[in-house]
């Protein structure tokens, strides 16, 4: 594993020697896991193994005898690991710790994280607190790389006929430019290239232009490829098939590509908490979405706590009969709103609802429906299901520490207006992070995923909306439209709205915050049946701040 340190101005690179990874192979049966022992050494790539005590669930009370195969090259893990599972319909393995990302596992079994203080001598130790809210952020030098070609939709024969570094121009001959950006990078030697379509465009096009004019160009502090090493990937989601590049990667050198939603959102000191609180390096961090964020927190705190994370998750829905399923299967309660123009109308939200209901009710894959707990008095609204009180689960644990955080990054950023720019980019990140945790729990393939978990949420969210309503009509308000988290409500006498918002908190337990009064709010008709659409509205805060939601504003 190759370290890049910064003391100073001074970059110094490090190589760990000793990180060996292996992956754990699990069967009920120990003289099963013995016997495997004696048939993999026929397997060339397979180095040392050895039986050890594992968690195989972030459920599991006690450990369970596991063997570890470490093999001899870690681009031999996968491999290995393939040969096996080939054998695991018949003789029923489950493998684990297969699929994990080797610059995560290094840095959580070497306890050190991206953008640490570390010690080197007499070993590599850090000086830092991986969840500190305040902490030093080294000095990164940075360029902007961008090219030329003349060619609305340039082709990977079109020439380049400019590359800009930071406003300065290099024009020419490709065979004379190529070489000059490679000087020029190796002169400033920035920490940081800034691209604006890097992953796409610009560092694959320069890549293909080198190698067409017979040139070797690097980018990075030590020679490496510019070609990806991974192809890009096609998916679906929600209705339109999306493309994803391959990443370009620098040695020693950070390729941050602007165009990522990670770095859109947060920006650098946004996209370095989140490397911080994923252990993922910097450039990984900022290519991945945020519920691959949220994930890689949860691996890393289950890696910590000893658990081996589960290669080809199977996971199926519990079973339910037509009747649940229709109790069960059911999103965030939303009410029809009142068609017109009102005025005098009080919006109120909660703040971080779904990820509170998480953190507040213990809901995790492990404590729904837990053994330990048949007879649990904690119970799911509507739906009944049991949540365990023994323990907390994985992702309360996770999930607690980035409410508080972006809590105390949005008071930061009213009471430090010098440094407000760099505290609202970190509360951005966390909450498209926190927001994505909720979907995560009922995504099929995510590695703590329950489909349960998604449905409890859900129940809660409906109980706490119904009764804030409830509340809110006790203390002499209307309530026009309600979604979700949200209620537009429209006083009777009632002006003391910041004392409303204080006793549903407190009743609740989540914060209710006042997002302001309205002059005036349109709700508009559905075109199809006049009733009011769900969505769509329009209005003027008392500040002179106008929202506007669901429709085309000019």
């Amino acid at each position: 594993m190759i370290l890049w340190l910064k003391e100073g101005n001074a970059i110094r690179r490090l190589e760990e020697r000793d990180f060996r990874p292996c992956f754990h192979v699990f069967h009920p049966s120990r003289s099963e896991l013995v016997g495997l022992m004696s048939r993999l050494p026929i397997i060339d790539s397979i180095g040392r193994m050895e039986l050890v005590e594992k968690r195989i669930d972030i459920g599991d009370a006690k450990p369970r005898t596991v063997l570890a195969i470490y093999p001899k090259r870690y681009s031999d893990l996968n491999e290995c690991a393939g040969t096996i599972d080939c054998l695991g319909g018949y003789y029923d393995y489950r493998l684990f710790d297969v699929d994990l990302r080797l610059s995560q596992r290094y840095m959580v079994a070497s306890n050190v994280f991206p953008m640490a203080m570390v010690e080197t001598e007499p070993g590599l130790s850090t000086k830092d607190g991986q969840y500190r809210i305040n902490y030093r952020v080294p000095e990164l030098s940075s360029v902007r790389l961008g090219l030329r070609t003349g060619a609305k939709m340039p082709r990977p024969d079109t020439p380049i006929t400019g590359i800009t570094l930071d406003g300065d121009i290099l024009e020419g001959r490709e065979e004379d430019m190529i070489p000059e950006l490679e000087r020029e990078i190796l002169e400033r030697d920035p920490d940081i290239i800034y691209t604006r379509n890097g992953d796409s465009f610009e560092i694959p096009h320069l890549a293909r232009r080198a190698a067409a004019r017979g040139l070797e160009i690097q980018l990075g502090r030590e020679p490496s490829s510019l070609e990806p090493e991974k192809k890009g990937r096609s998916y679906f989601s929600y209705g339109s098939m999306l493309y994803k590049p391959p990443s370009s990667i620098l040695k020693g050198r950070l390729h941050i590509d602007e165009s990522s939603f990670i770095f859109s959102e947060g920006g650098l000191p946004g996209l370095i908490d989140m490397a911080r609180l994923s252990c993922l390096p910097l450039q990984t961090a900022s290519r991945i979405s945020p519920g691959s964020a949220i994930t890689a927190m949860q691996v890393q705190l289950a890696m910590r706590n000893g658990v081996a994370i589960m290669w080809k998750k199977n996971r199926p829905e519990d079973f339910k009969t037509a009747e649940e399923l229709l109790l069960a299967d059911r999103g965030g309660m939303i009410f029809e709103p009142e068609v017109g123009i009102h005025d005098g109308i009080v919006e109120v939200d909660f703040v971080s609802m779904y990820p509170n209901i998480m953190v507040n009710n213990n809901i995790s894959p492990e404590t729904l429906m837990c053994d330990c707990c048949p007879d649990s008095r904690r119970t799911v609204p509507e739906l009944g299901y049991r949540i365990c009180e023994k323990r907390t689960g994985i992702i309360p644990k996770v999930v607690k520490p980035l409410v508080a955080r972006r809590l105390a990054y949005k008071a930061m950023a009213k009471s430090d207006p010098e440094n407000a720019g760099v505290y609202k980019h970190r509360a951005s990140l966390l909450k498209w992070t926190l927001v994505t945790c909720f979907g995560y729990t009922g995504y099929k393939n995510a590695r703590f995923g329950r489909i349960e978990c998604h449905e409890s949420i859900n129940a809660y969210g409906r109980d706490i909306l119904i009764e804030t309503m409830h509340m809110a009509e006790r203390f002499g308000y209307d309530v026009l439209h309600g979604i979700i988290d949200s209620l537009w409500l429209k006083p009777n006498g009632m002006r003391d709205h910041g004392w409303f918002c204080e006793k549903v908190s407190k009743r609740i337990g989540i914060p209710l915050e006042l997002e302001g009064v309205y002059r005036w709010l349109v709700f508009l008709p559905n075109k199809a049946n006049g009733a009011g659409a769900l969505n769509r509205y329009y209005g003027l805060f008392d500040s002179g701040e106008l929202k506007v939601r669901g429709i085309f504003l000019r």
